[in-house]
């Protein structure tokens, strides 16, 4: 796992008790931070895992979706609260791009 980049997580946006970040999740927090749609984002728990491709998975929640945040070697959650019903596919676009 990677240091968090210093300001990563200062803003309003961004809530909670974890402050290490794996490098994927840390694309998908930068992106989110952009999305004036997203009013809240809280990182959750890191999971190891085997060796494996990057991806994100879904899961609509009250107020927003779980994101699953799947590196080559870790997953971590990701908590994003939006209205906005197009932005699993903006983050999923621009987390697949990088």
């Amino acid at each position: 796992m990677a240091n968090t980049p210093k300001g990563l997580l200062r803003g309003s946006k961004v809530r909670g008790k974890h402050s290490t970040m794996t490098p994927c999740a840390q694309e998908v927090i930068l992106f989110c931070k952009r999305l004036a749609a997203v009013s809240k984002i809280v990182p959750g728990q890191i999971k190891p895992i085997s060796t494996g491709t990057r991806h994100l998975k879904f899961t609509p929640i009250p107020g927003g979706y779980k994101i699953v945040v799947r590196g080559s070697t870790n997953i971590q959650e990701l908590f994003i609260y939006t209205k906005d019903d197009n932005a699993p596919q903006k983050i999923e676009d621009e987390f697949m791009s990088n």
